[in-house]
């Protein structure tokens, strides 16, 4: 069943994988249940020249409010990153719950109040 091919290079570092290296075991019957593992969102924005310091000095320090409305939203592992090269902004977060399938952002408005 896993005899290589003679076109295939013989290395003794490499062998085909057996049948039990490939087989997954999952479990099956009503007694299994698995956890929402929400999704991961992720955003590209273009970040003009002009703006790099004020919006530096905006994300500083995340006010309070805006770290609770983070976690109300059932988001977590949020990080952003800048390329200074090309000014694109890559923010990327997981969103769970049972709001995971919701519009991005659906849980996250801006306070007027």
């Amino acid at each position: 069943m896993w005899a290589t091919s003679s076109a295939e290079p013989k290395s003794p570092l490499w062998s085909p994988p057996t049948p039990i290296e490939t087989t997954t075991h999952r479990p099956s019957g009503p007694s299994i249940r698995l956890k929402n593992q929400g999704r991961r969102i992720a955003q590209i924005v273009k970040l003009k020249p002009e703006y790099v310091e004020e919006y530096k000095k905006c994300h500083a320090k995340v006010w309070p409010e805006v770290l609770k409305q983070i976690k109300e939203s059932n988001i977590e592992d949020y990080s952003i990153f800048h390329d200074p090269g090309t000014g694109i902004l890559f923010a990327s977060f997981k969103r769970h719950g049972e709001d995971a399938r919701e519009p991005e952002g659906a849980g996250v408005v801006a306070d007027d109040g």
